[in-house]
């Protein structure tokens, strides 16, 4: 039986070449999943505008509506960054525990930037998309009108 290997010892010039590739790996896959969801609550928002065209008719105003998808845009975050967290203490917390004997820590600064990309991007994918169906006195009248 050969005995274990011994562990490698990262020098400190490739400790941070390791830093940068590791920043520039999650950027890139936060980026990407910027534009899925980004792209999908558009698409959403987008199937929606029938509905938001017949409570015009009803008689919601562009205020009330504005309201409302403010609302929803707020709770879809909310509920987006608990379920997220949730799912991802899970792994986090056992990994970490059982190779480095503690429990996984995220500086405030990097907490609040990814609520606010998350605030964001759920604005950017539920408002704008919603604005032609806001638009004019009455759905249907118009130049946006259809």
């Amino acid at each position: 039986m050969t005995p274990d290997p011994a562990p490698l010892h990262v020098e400190p010039e490739d400790q941070a070449l390791v830093e940068v590739v590791t920043v520039a790996a999650v950027s890139a896959i936060g980026a990407f999943t910027v534009i899925a969801v980004l792209s999908t609550l558009s698409l959403i928002t987008i199937g929606r505008r029938p509905e938001l065209r017949l409570l015009r008719l009803a008689g919601a105003g562009r205020r009330q509506l504005r309201r409302m998808l403010r609302l929803e845009a707020g709770a879809t975050a909310v509920t987006g960054l608990a379920v997220g967290a949730a799912v991802a203490s899970v792994p986090l917390l056992a990994f970490s525990v059982a190779m480095a004997r503690t429990v996984p820590y995220l500086p405030p600064v990097q907490g609040l930037v990814i609520v606010a990309v998350v605030a964001v991007t759920t604005a950017a994918g539920t408002l704008p998309p919603a604005r032609a169906a806001l638009r004019g006195r009455y759905p249907g009248s118009g130049p946006a009108g259809g």
